[in-house]
Parts: structure tokens; C-alpha cells; sequence
């Protein structure tokens, strides 16, 4: 078995002379008797991951995407085989509550996101063509047996824009999947004959020395057999050079998923309000979030709600942040929490923390939730869940490629020899 991983190490040493001009990463790492090799190949828009792995039963596997995910891009038009990813007003269309920002409405080839590491097991495949003012996508499960089917089209400007998709889950997924009992069949992904919809606009300009932003669109999402809802979304906001204020609203959240094939939660409102204090490096922010659910379906006298108030202080790079929250869920259940969270970056390190207070209705308040990452040039340490992850590395720059040496707290050791140009 040492030989044969041998033999794919020099095989792959060939790579870098094939893709002279382009980027290659040649990764080697080694636990115990687990070994593996990993070339991950970027070429002019083209992404690759190939991973030879050794078990510690002497057994050779090999794990690759089931296609390569490829981005070619012109003054005229972009096209994007393989993985997708979805963002901006596409990702707004399946998931009208996902976190995107539509103020600049329309933007050629942003609808979808570039793949630069693909995934072992993507979820979604297919090829889309993005021109000046219209994108197509195709869902497709020839480049991936676990993809949807569907095909879109998104239309627009930076004032305007609409788009229309019809799609199918794949088969393949829904025989493996067990259907639960007593869900909302509109919330799911079972659904096998699906259209989604969106139409929105967006505007900004400036008015006595303030930042005027908005943006707002309806989306609507249906299944011939499952039902489905309609969705309506805005935002505004107005900015200046000590004050800020935003606010935003969404209605419905009701409609069949494409990503997930369970049931999906979302509340059938969403509204917040904030407010930004600046002062040169000095920032103070607040903001108020409602959600509310639906009904309950099984009894219960109280509807599902969540209220947060989040808070925030800012100087320079550091941020402190402390977010406090009261759950609703049925028959009178109720949860409260402040998660609070430090960041910082200084030249080139980085740190993240965040611990969480807890005060159940019928317990003490407890502390837990502890989370840290912290990166440095040659160490990063994690800590999350009651686990502590700690990795050392090293580089080097040779004369044409770069080499990286890295052992973690299991004592894995990896070699990676990065080839650019």
C-alpha cells in the first residue's frame, strides 16, 4: 500500500508542469497509519479536487467531486459548470429570509457564487449563462446523481429585477429520505413539481449629506400538490457621519425548499429596527429583531416568538458584542439567552470568542457555549463543543512554489507544496 501511495505522489508531482501557468496545491498528511494525498487544481476558472486516502486497514479509497466546478468569464458573458452556489437575488428567490443584500439589484455573473474548492458531496450541479442583463441557470442531475432539476431565469437592472424558476427534487433523494408524520407539507422540499418567483427593486442616492439605501421584493413559492405562500421583503436605511439608522420587514415565510427536503421553520414575520452611533473609530450599535411563528397546530396557548435585542461597541478592530433573546414556543415554554461575543484583528492575528448566559424559565442560569478561535501567522486554536483543536504550521517560499508544514493536537501531520504560476 506505501507503494502505491508513492506512485500517486510522483504521478501527481507531474501536475505543476502540465498546469505551468496556474495554480496548484499538493497536500501530504499523515496520522498514525492513516495517510492521504490531496491535489486541489485551480486553472483559469477551473477547480479541482482529487484525495488519495489510506485507511488503517491497509484499504486505498479515492474521494473526488462528482464533477469539477469551472467559471469562464468574458466582457460579454460568464458560464459556470458544476457546483453552484447560490447568492443575491437567487438565493433570495429559494430562501426569501436568507441574509443577502439587494441594494445594487441586478449584477451580471452575482447570482451565483464562485467555487474555488469544491465540494466532496455539493448538493446542487448544474451550468448557468450569466450576459449584461439576464442570467440562466440549469439545475441538473447528470454532473451530480444528488441535484435537483430546474432551470431559472433572472432579468434585470440595478433598479429593478424579477426572475422565475421551475424545479424538481431529485428522486434519488426523496426514496432515501424517511417522511416524517405530522409536518407542513408546504415547508418541505418533498415537492416534485415547484415554481418560484421573485420581482423587486432597489434604489440609493444621497440627500443633504446622508446615504439613502432600500430595496424591497415579492416572492412567491408553490407545488402543485404541496401548497405554497407568498413573501414580501424591505429594508431601508440612512446613513451619515455620526448617525445611522435601518430597518427592515418580512411577511410570509410560507413555501415549499429546494435545498431542504425536511420541513423548514421560518416565522411568518420578521421585522427589525437599528441604530449606529460613530464617532472616528468609536461605534455604538443597537438593534431590536421580532419573529413570529406560526400558531400552534397541536394545542397550546401561546404562539411561537423570538425578541432580541442585540448591542454592540466597536473601536477600531475590536468589537464587543452581546445579543439577548426570549423564546416563545408552545404551551407557555419560554427561553432566555445573551450570547455575548468578542472579536479583534491586529496585523495578523485574529481572535474570535463567544459564551453564552442561559436562564430557563425552571432552571438556574447557567454558563456554557464557550467558543474561541484565534489565529496567528503559524498557530491557530480552536475551542467549541468541550473540544480543543490546536494547529502549528510553518512556511517557506522556495524558489517556485511555496511550502507549508503543519501537525495538530492528534499529532496529524501535513506537508502541503503550493505551485502558483
Amino acid at each position: 500500500m506505501k507503494t502505491k501511495l508513492l506512485i500517486s505522489a510522483f504521478l501527481l508531482s507531474f501536475v505543476p508542469f502540465l498546469w505551468a501557468e496556474n495554480n496548484l496545491k499538493l497536500s501530504y498528511g499523515m496520522l498514525k497509519k492513516s495517510r492521504y494525498i490531496e491535489a486541489l487544481v485551480n486553472n483559469d476558472g477551473i477547480s479541482y479536487k482529487l484525495i488519495l486516502r489510506e485507511s488503517y486497514d491497509g484499504k486505498l479509497e479515492i474521494e473526488s467531486p462528482p464533477f469539477l466546478a469551472a467559471s469562464f468569464e468574458n466582457a460579454n458573458n460568464t458560464v459556470r459548470i458544476g457546483e453552484f452556489n447560490e447568492d443575491r437575488i437567487l438565493r433570495a428567490m429559494i430562501d426569501p429570509y436568507a441574509d443577502v443584500d439587494l441594494t445594487n439589484g441586478f449584477q451580471r455573473g452575482k447570482n451565483l457564487k464562485n467555487i474555488e474548492s469544491p465540494s466532496i458531496e455539493p448538493s446542487v450541479s448544474g451550468i448557468s449563462l450569466s450576459l449584461k442583463n439576464l442570467d440562466l441557470v440549469s439545475f441538473n442531475p447528470m454532473m451530480n446523481k444528488k441535484s435537483p432539476s430546474g432551470f431559472a431565469a433572472i432579468t434585470g437592472t440595478e433598479k429593478a429585477y424579477a426572475g422565475i424558476m421551475f424545479a424538481s427534487q431529485n428522486e434519488i433523494m426523496l426514496k432515501n429520505k424517511i417522511k416524517d408524520f405530522q409536518v407542513n407539507w408546504s415547508r418541505t422540499g418533498y415537492g416534485k413539481s415547484m415554481m418560484f418567483w421573485i420581482i423587486g427593486g432597489s434604489d440609493k442616492f444621497t440627500y443633504q449629506g446622508l446615504d439613502i439605501e432600500s430595496s424591497s421584493f415579492l416572492q412567491s413559492s408553490y407545488d402543485r400538490l404541496l401548497g405554497g405562500g407568498s413573501t414580501t421583503n424591505w429594508t431601508f436605511s440612512v446613513s451619515g457621519s455620526k448617525l445611522g439608522l435601518n430597518a427592515s420587514r418580512a411577511i410570509g415565510g410560507i413555501g415549499p425548499s429546494l435545498r431542504k427536503i425536511s420541513e423548514t421553520q421560518r416565522p411568518v414575520e420578521n421585522q427589525s429596527v437599528g441604530v449606529v452611533f460613530k464617532d472616528n473609530d468609536l461605534s455604538l450599535e443597537a438593534k431590536y429583531v421580532s419573529q413570529t411563528y406560526e400558531k400552534p397546530l397541536y394545542g397550546g396557548h401561546s404562539q411561537m416568538r423570538t425578541i432580541e435585542l442585540k448591542t454592540a461597541v466597536k473601536y477600531g478592530k475590536l468589537k464587543i458584542e452581546a445579543n439577548h433573546s426570549k423564546s416563545f414556543n408552545s404551551d407557555f415554554a419560554k427561553i432566555e439567552k445573551t450570547v455575548y461575543k468578542v472579536t479583534a484583528d491586529y496585523q495578523d492575528a485574529k481572535l474570535e470568542m463567544n459564551f453564552t448566559l442561559r436562564r430557563d424559565v425552571d432552571q438556574k442560569p447557567t454558563l456554557g457555549d464557550l467558543f474561541v478561535e484565534s489565529e496567528l501567522p503559524h498557530a491557530k486554536l480552536k475551542i467549541k463543543d468541550g473540544k480543543t483543536e490546536l494547529k502549528l504550521s510553518m512556511q517557506r517560499k522556495l524558489d517556485d512554489c511555496t511550502l507549508i508544514l503543519a501537525i495538530d493536537q492528534d499529532r496529524l501531520f501535513s506537508a502541503s507544496l503550493v505551485f502558483k504560476n
